[in-house]
């Protein structure tokens, strides 16, 4: 069985109490909060990151593609391989860029 938790008066405390109390002590414990010039606006990220998601689907698609689509190499790699890891390193970056960058 439970221990039962008392007040400072010495009573039982009824169970409400005690969720009220628990309450507290996690509010006492939270960080306090950051002014408002040092919160992140998520309305102009989001667009970036949808346009960035838009250019990488124009450098992933057949016109883009079909430019480095030849049978030349590249360090002894096809063009076409260099061509989509280093389009996907780039949009890799853009996004983590997006997501780090101070506002």
């Amino acid at each position: 069985m439970p221990a039962i938790r008392t007040a400072p008066t010495g009573r039982p405390m009824h169970v409400a109490d005690q969720a009220k109390m628990q309450r507290s002590r996690e509010r006492e414990s939270l960080p306090a909060l950051l002014p408002e010039e040092q919160v992140k606006k998520p309305g102009i990220d989001q667009q970036w990151l949808v346009a960035v998601f838009i250019l990488g689907g124009v450098l992933f698609n057949y016109p883009i593609l079909s430019l480095f689509n030849a049978p030349a190499v590249l360090f002894g790699i096809p063009v076409l391989y260099v061509y989509i890891f280093l389009a996907w390193g780039f949009v890799i970056a853009l996004v983590a860029w997006i997501a780090e960058r101070p506002h």
